[in-house]
């Protein structure tokens, strides 16, 4: 009931387009994650497993996006109060006050585990991707020290954690309120569009000049 209401007495001060625009920005971030996971789809060398794959991610990540949506909006009233009352942006991480407003010592205790694991596992996808991408890219001709491969995974890796706290310094609100949008108009521009557009172009070129393409590439 408390979601019906929210949703019946939401106001759209800047129209009812903005809420889509803010979603193809959401969307459009979430697709900056694309090179780290293609990067890492080594075994997925058929079309019924790309396929697969497709479907239980959008089906997966759909459903948990959906309940947290939920429960923000089940809440928000009471984020925004409390927003209000302690001058700060709770809504850079709502389920963060959610569950500890809930009482339950154990389950804030495994969300916080939780939500650091997903920090680790997120951070360990694109460093690994940073690494199968760069190590061959950079150094490629070095001798001695970086002609070993190790060597230049350690730098790459190294580097990239570096850049990533250096940035994290920034503060959590202030990477939600500014980080995200920026990434969405960035991945709208150089990943989603040529994605959609040239993508989808090149692929309909290249599956219709090597049909057997799937077959000979699950053997390998």
């Amino acid at each position: 009931d408390v979601v019906v209401q929210q949703v019946s007495d939401a106001v759209l001060p800047l129209g009812p387009w903005a809420p889509l625009w803010a979603a193809l920005l959401y969307a459009s971030f979430q697709a900056v994650s694309i090179p780290a996971v293609v990067a890492c789809s080594q075994d997925m060398n058929s079309k019924a497993r790309v396929n697969s794959f497709f479907v239980w991610g959008t089906i997966l990540n759909g459903v948990a996006l959906c309940l947290a949506c939920i429960l923000v909006f089940g809440w928000y009233p009471e984020i925004m109060a409390e927003s209000a009352a302690r001058g700060t942006n709770l809504m850079a991480l709502p389920d963060e006050y959610i569950t500890h407003c809930l009482g339950i010592d154990w389950f804030y205790k495994f969300y916080v585990a939780a939500l650091f694991l997903a920090f680790i596992s997120t951070g360990v996808t694109f460093i690994f991707a940073l690494v199968t991408r760069l190590e061959n890219a950079i150094f490629k001709k070095a001798t001695g020290f970086f002609g070993n491969i190790m060597a230049r995974r350690i730098l790459i890796s190294f580097l990239a954690m570096i850049v990533s706290m250096s940035i994290s310094m920034l503060g959590l609100s202030n990477l939600v309120k500014y980080g995200y949008g920026m990434c969405g108009y960035l991945s709208l521009a150089f990943i989603m569009l040529p994605l959609l557009i040239i993508g989808t172009i090149k692929n309909k070129k290249f599956f219709k000049e090597n049909p057997n393409f799937w077959d000979e590439y699950g053997k390998n």
